[in-house]
Parts: C-alpha cells; structure tokens; sequence
C-alpha cells in the first residue's frame, strides 16, 4: 500500500510537470503568432514573448486554475477503464471552466491590451495540447500492456448474466490488462468451464485461491448478497486486494451514479435516467434530417425493390402492422412485405414451430417468407419504409425494437418501460444480436440504451449497424 500511494505521487508529480509544460507552450504559441507572423509593422523582426506588464500574470493565474480545474477532475492518473475519447471530454471541461475563469477576470479588470484572438487560441490549443499528450501517453501505455506488462490477475465472484457480459466485455478490451483467472461460486461445480475460465472452487476459498493465484483484484457480479460482501471485503484488505463490484448493467445506469459525503459517512446515488428537453430535441433533429436525407437517397432503391416485390406475386408491395409506440400509444408501421399472399392463413398450423421464447414468434426458415422476402430480411431492406415513420414522429432512428400489439405483456414492467421513448428502427439489440437475441435479451438491452442513452450512444449504433447489416448477419 505505501508502495502504490508513492506511485500515485509520482505520477501526480509528473502528469503536473507535464501540464505545466503544455500549459506555458499553449500560451507562448498563440502570442508569438500573433505579435511575430500576423503582426506586419517595422518591428517584425524582433521575436516578442510575454512580458509581465501584458498577459503574464494572466498566463500565470490562468495555468494555475486549468492544472487546479484538471487536478479536480481526477485527470492527474491513468485510469484504464476511461476511454480516450471520455478523456478528452474531461480535459476540454477542465480548460473551458479555467478560460470562462480567466474571460471574467480580463473583462472585470477591464484588460483591453489583451488580444481577443490571442486568447481564443490560448484555449485551443489547451485543449489540444492537453487532450494530444495524453491521448500519445494512454497509447503507450496500451501498446504495452497488450505485450504483457503491468496486467492485473482479476477473480471474479459469481456467475450468471452479468458475469456472461462482464467476461465479453473484458475480451473486448484487452487493453485493460485484466487477466481473468478464474470464477468462485457456490452453485458450479468446481473445474467446470463458465465461458472459457475454469470455476476455481466456492466463495469460502478466496483466501486460498487469492493466495495461490496472487490475484491482484476481485470483481463481484452478486452485490445483493450483503453477507458474502462484507466476507470478501474483509479477506481483501487484509491480503491487499482490491475490489471492484459489478451492478446489472440493464438495470443500472453509469451516467446515474454519484459518490458523496456527509462527514465521514459516504452516501451513493442512482438517479432515473430520462430524456427531456435538450436530448428530445437533439434525438428529433438527428431524426428529421437523417429520415429525410435517407428517403431522398435511396428513392430510387425504394421504387425498384416496390417493383420487384409486386412482379413475384402481384400482392400489396408494403406490410403494415400494429405496434406500439412511445407510452403504449399504438401506430402503423410500414415494411416491404416479405411474406406470400397467404401467410396469415398459414400462421395457426406454424405455432408449435415456433424457435423463439416469450411472445415473439419466428422461426428461421419460415416457409411464409418468399424468395425476394428472405433477399430483404437478411440485408434488413425491408426495415426501410419505416423512415417515413420517423419522419411523422411515431419512431426515431435508434430506441427500443417496436413489437407488435400481441407481444407486448401489460403486467411486465421491464416490457412497459421499453415504452417510455419512441421505438426505433435500429438499437442495441440489432447490432449485439438480431434475430438470434433471445427475448430476455432483447428486453435487456432496450432497457440498458434507455438507461444509458447519450447522443454519442446513438451515434456508435447507427454506425455500428452500417456493417451489421451489410454481412447480413443474424438476419431472417
């Protein structure tokens, strides 16, 4: 423990030498520009700096409150779990509070040698500088722990759903340095394999395993059992292992949780994760031009598969049905239709084929579907009249998947809550599993994009799912 807490001064030390040094070229850059390149009079020649009658004692105040602004920000470490882009999001927060700061105090001090565009630049390139330097340090560090160094021996406590995506996740970012062990649970047999790692015995064999293994950290996917918590956290501090505890990530959002204090007593928050105002409005603008954009774009594709769809059989070239919208409000929602004239009669003698749980109903080769059908299905064609349902404001390019009024259960909750936004013509569920989602899943994931739902989140599905679709994967 004494060990890491000088690690962490060091690397608090050297993240502020760093700072600074980017810091003082952020704002030696921009002055020398404008007072050395874009300043045209006899004295060009002569190489200008700061001086303390003009913007030093600025610089200075200002450099002190970015590196206080950034230092609050726990930006003074490398946390492996934050991304590089939500990095440089905190870095661009950080500069914008310590330039308002320093904007106030040029304006009530009534500063008018200084230069308005010297300071505009000042702020970017601190936000650029500040953001590149660590984005080149995080990279390196990556490059090196892929090749081993510094990784971390993870345990993991339970097994189950959470645990099933935990260990997916980690596999997705190997950059993290988690290596997993093994799993502890007292309903596996020891030796059976959970997703690839061995189950390594019960929960009372932590010390045991912790020990042998020299596990590093524990995550614990089963934090409703109060007992077993505070039995690990107990054997961790005395071994000098930390601990990490995963919640059920469709129930609970990150964006939601906050950290406290009354005195010593530390309190955790959960705040509902809703859409209001600002985000309503930025999701309909997104969806208004996207919508429009697409029908314009691919009119000519929309008025040859509408041929084609009426040449095989000479039946309706759409297919509407019932759905339900945002609040259980019901709509029509419009597909290319994909199935033979006589489906709906074929329905009733298919039931017992079914191949999916709960109450939706598909089976992989559907002898309803016909020939141009199973084209559009697989390649998610059929999907695109829907655009004209986002247009009229019944769906939006990305939310929870619209099941049809039959398959939606009044008395679940996780089922109504899907209906709180608008239904989507992509989401989580199209680009993690498609057809083969099992129905839990499926609600699993419309209720974990509602709980975590951002602009940048719609924007990583809408481009997730250009691929998806185009291998046609998990389509029918």
């Amino acid at each position: 423990m004494f060990r890491q807490k000088q690690l962490n001064l060091a690397a608090y030390t050297l993240y502020t030498i760093t700072d600074a040094f980017f810091i003082i070229l952020s704002f030696c850059l921009p002055y020398i520009i404008r007072w050395n390149i874009l300043y045209t009079s006899e004295h060009t020649s002569r190489l200008f700096l700061p001086t303390p009658d003009q913007y030093f004692k600025l610089y200075i105040f200002w450099g002190i409150i970015t590196i206080l602004s950034l230092s609050q920000r726990r930006l003074y470490k490398t946390d492996r779990l934050l991304s590089m882009a939500r990095e440089t999001w905190f870095v661009i927060k950080a500069v914008l509070y310590s330039t308002l700061i320093a904007g106030l105090v040029v304006f009530f001090i009534k500063a008018i040698h200084i230069s308005r565009l010297v300071f505009i630049l000042n702020f970017i390139s601190l936000c650029v500088l500040l953001s590149l330097w660590r984005a080149v340090k995080r990279i390196t560090i990556r490059h090196f722990v892929l090749r081993g160094y510094n990784n971390f021996k993870i345990l993991i406590i339970g097994t189950g759903n959470v645990t099933k995506e935990l260990i997916a996740e980690i596999q997705n970012h190997p950059h993290l340095g988690w290596k997993i062990e093994g799993i502890l649970d007292d309903n596996e047999e020891k030796g059976k394999l959970f997703y690839g790692y061995k189950v390594l015995g019960r929960i009372s064999d932590f010390e045991r395993i912790a020990r042998q293994h020299f596990i590093d950290e524990i995550l614990i996917t089963i934090p409703e059992d109060k007992q077993m918590r505070m039995y690990l956290l107990g054997l961790a501090k005395e071994l000098n292992i930390s601990i990490k505890i995963i919640p059920d990530p469709s129930e609970l959002s990150v964006e939601t949780l906050s950290v406290d204090k009354i005195g010593n007593i530390p309190i955790i928050g959960y705040s509902i994760k809703e859409l209001h105002g600002a985000d309503l409005l930025e999701k309909r603008t997104i969806d208004i031009i996207a919508s429009v954009f697409g029908i314009i774009l691919l009119s000519p594709l929309f008025i040859i598969l509408s041929i084609i769809i009426k040449l095989s059989d000479g039946g309706s070239v759409f297919y509407v049905s019932r759905r339900y919208g945002k609040k259980g409000e019901p709509f029509n929602l419009y597909k290319f239709r994909t199935m033979n004239i006589n489906a709906d009669s074929m329905l009733e003698t298919l039931r017992n084929k079914n191949e999916k749980d709960g109450p939706i109903f598909k089976i992989k080769d559907d002898p309803r579907i016909s020939k141009i059908g199973r084209f559009l299905r697989k390649y998610s064609l059929d999907e695109l009249p829907q655009l004209w349902n986002v247009l009229k404001g019944e769906m939006s390019i990305v939310g929870p998947r619209p099941l049809p009024l039959g398959q939606v259960e009044n008395h679940d909750f996780n089922q109504l809550k899907r209906l709180i936004i608008k239904p989507g013509i992509t989401g989580l569920w199209q680009i993690e599993g498609r057809s083969d989602t099992t129905f839990q899943e499926l609600i699993n994931y419309d209720i974990k994009y509602i709980n975590n739902w951002s602009l940048w989140l719609d924007i990583y599905i809408m481009f997730k799912t250009i691929p998806v679709v185009l291998i046609g994967r998990g389509a029918y």
